[in-house]
C-alpha cells in the first residue's frame, strides 16, 4: 500500500532489460553499487 497527499513525484520502472539502460539507473548503481562489470 502506498499512501500519498499528492500525486508521487517520480515514476515507477518495471525491471527489464531496458531499465539497465536508463541514465538515471545506472548513475544509481554507480553511487550505491560501485562500477558494473562487463
Amino acid at each position: 500500500m502506498r499512501l500519498f497527499k499528492e500525486d508521487p513525484k517520480w515514476t515507477p520502472l518495471n525491471r527489464g532489460p531496458d531499465v539497465d539502460k536508463n541514465e538515471h539507473r545506472q548513475e544509481y548503481v554507480k553511487q550505491f553499487l560501485g562500477e558494473p562489470n562487463q
